[in-house]
C-alpha cells in the first residue's frame, strides 16, 4: 500500500497558499478589483479602477487628443475639430473643439441677419401687414404697395362676341368692352387683342374675318382712352375654337375676340 501522506500533505499545503491569496486578494478575478493597483498588474491598457472593474480611463484626461472616456473607454469625439476647417458643411464651426451650427443666436450672425436654426438669414423686411406702412402690406417678407379689390381682380378680361359674319360689336357687348377697359386702367400693360370665328367659310376668309374682329375691339378701347401703342391684334381664324361642335351653340362662343396680358 502507498503511503499518500506527502502528496496529501503538499495538497493541503498549497490550498493553503492559495486559500490565503484568495483572503488576501478579496476573492478578485480580473477584471475586478478594489484599486488601480489591482489593474496594473495585469498590464492589459485597463489600468484604473472605476466601480470595481479595470477600464481603460476614469476620466478625458486619460485620453488622447480628440478622444472622450465613456463608460471607461476612450472614444473618438464625435465631430472634434480644431478649426473650422475641420468641419463639415451642416456643423461649419468649431467651438470648444466641436463642430456646431453657423450660429447658436443673433449674436452671431452679421447686422441685418438672424439666426434661424443654427443659420443665418436676413432679417425679412415684414412678417406681417402691420410691419408695413400705410397703403402697403406684407407678402413674401416684402412689403408691396396694395391695391384694393375691384374690377378685373383676377386680371382676366372678358371676350367680345360677334353675329355670323360681322365685325361690327353687339350692343349687348358693349358692357365687356367698358369692363375690358376698366382693366388695362386698373393694371397697366400691353395686351394683344385675338380675333377668332367659327368653322363655316375658308381659311382664308376666316383670318380675314378675325383680323377685322380684333381691330374692331382694339378701336373700341382707342377711343375708351387706351393708348393705341398698348395694344396689337392678331388673327386666328376658326383655328383656336373653345367650344366644339357643328351647331349654333358652339359656332357662338367661337365667334370673339378675346383681350389677353402681352
Amino acid at each position: 500500500m502507498v503511503n499518500a501522506t506527502p502528496r496529501f500533505s503538499l495538497l493541503l499545503c498549497l490550498g493553503v497558499i492559495v486559500g490565503f491569496s484568495m483572503f488576501l486578494n478579496g476573492c478578485r478575478s480580473y477584471p475586478n478589483c478594489k484599486t488601480d493597483a489591482h489593474c496594473e498588474r495585469y498590464d492589459r491598457g485597463t489600468p484604473f479602477c472605476v466601480n470595481n472593474t479595470c477600464t481603460q480611463c476614469r476620466d478625458d484626461a486619460h485620453c488622447g487628443l480628440g478622444q472622450e472616456c465613456v463608460n471607461g473607454s476612450c472614444r473618438a469625439i464625435d465631430g472634434f475639430c480644431q478649426s473650422d476647417a475641420d468641419c463639415e458643411r451642416h456643423r461649419p464651426v468649431c467651438r470648444d473643439q466641436r463642430c456646431g451650427p453657423e450660429c447658436l443666436g443673433d449674436d452671431d450672425c452679421n447686422e441685418g441677419f438672424e439666426c434661424v436654426s443654427g443659420t443665418c438669414q436676413e432679417i425679412p423686411e415684414c412678417r406681417a401687414d402691420a410691419d408695413c406702412g400705410e397703403g402697403f402690406r406684407c407678402q413674401n417678407n416684402r412689403c408691396i404697395e396694395y391695391v384694393p379689390p375691384g374690377p378685373c381682380a383676377d386680371r382676366r378680361m372678358r371676350p367680345v362676341r360677334f353675329d355670323f359674319d360681322e365685325h361690327v360689336i353687339r350692343h349687348d357687348q358693349r358692357p365687356n368692352v367698358e369692363y375690358n377697359v376698366v382693366c388695362l386702367d386698373v393694371h397697366g400693360g400691353n395686351v394683344v387683342i385675338e380675333g377668332h370665328t367659327d368653322e363655316r367659310g375658308t381659311d382664308e376668309y376666316n383670318m380675314a374675318l378675325g383680323e377685322r374682329r380684333a381691330r374692331a375691339v382694339r378701336n373700341a378701347y382707342r377711343d375708351a382712352g387706351v393708348d393705341n401703342s398698348r395694344m396689337r391684334t392678331v388673327s386666328f381664324g376658326f383655328h383656336r375654337p373653345v367650344a366644339r361642335g357643328s351647331n349654333e351653340a358652339a359656332w357662338s362662343q367661337n365667334r370673339r375676340a378675346e383681350t389677353v396680358w402681352d
